[in-house]
């Protein structure tokens, strides 16, 4: 088994006493594809997922705490958890070191003066100091914006899926909120762009079409906490008539 998600999808078929064919006859699809997500060699769709929770029993917010946690393992594992302080204090000892210290210094008949020896030490300083800033810049997250649809969403905690679509080596992204997170809609009038307006706090539907900015390290790969910056409806969902 790899993944919280494949075990608990096995330990709940055989719960159930399903076979591997007989969930994938109710959930028409290939039992290869069952036999894929008990392995964790492939995620089951939005749709299977909600079909899967509905079949068990279980809630949809239990299998997208699974679908969180191997994604947070992925990340430990591929080692996007670095604290940056600890490069950045690294890099300030190396520089340390390359600063020749008193000891080292042969033996001189004459002490240095207090004027050399204050310059001395505001050019240490001064490299320490320019070390750190760059460590810091480097470490600092880049803003990332994805666009896609909401296949899902935790009413509870107003976390959400959004699905980016095909061609995407990482299609869906879970989307976490908090209170600093700013809120808009870009409303189309008399046909032309759409503006943003800022709105209040919105409950994510199904269907709706977002434009979601992230700080993130990895911009090609969602961590396992995408805490959004922004969030901006595009489009509503269609109502259903």
């Amino acid at each position: 088994m790899n993944g919280q998600l494949a075990q608990r999808l096995h330990d709940l078929r055989r719960a159930n006493g399903l076979s591997q064919e007989e969930l994938a006859r109710k959930l028409a699809v290939s039992r290869q594809a069952v036999s894929k997500w008990e392995c964790g060699d492939a995620l089951p769709s939005t749709e299977n997922l909600f079909a899967l929770a509905e079949l068990y029993g279980v809630g949809m917010a239990t299998l997208m705490d699974d679908v969180r946690n191997d994604a947070r393992e992925e990340d430990r594992r591929a080692g996007y958890d670095v604290e940056p302080r600890a490069a950045c204090s690294e890099a300030g000892t190396a520089a340390d070191a390359d600063v020749p210290s008193s000891d080292s210094a042969p033996p001189a008949r004459r002490k240095p003066s207090g004027r050399w020896l204050k310059i001395a030490c505001l050019a240490l300083l001064g490299i320490v100091a320019a070390t750190f800033i760059v460590c810091c810049v480097a470490a600092k997250p880049d803003l990332h914006v994805i666009e896609g649809t909401v296949v899902a969403s935790d009413r509870a905690s107003d976390d959400f899926v959004v699905d980016l679509g095909r061609g995407y080596n990482y299609r869906y992204w879970v989307i976490s909120v908090d209170s600093n997170t700013m809120y808009s809609h870009a409303i189309e009038q008399d046909g032309e762009a759409p503006e943003e307006t800022e709105t209040d706090p919105f409950a994510p539907a199904i269907g709706q079409h977002v434009q979601v900015s992230i700080k993130t390290h990895a911009q090609n790969a969602p961590q396992a906490t995408n805490l959004a910056e922004s969030v901006c409806v595009i489009e509503q969902a269609e109502r259903e008539s």
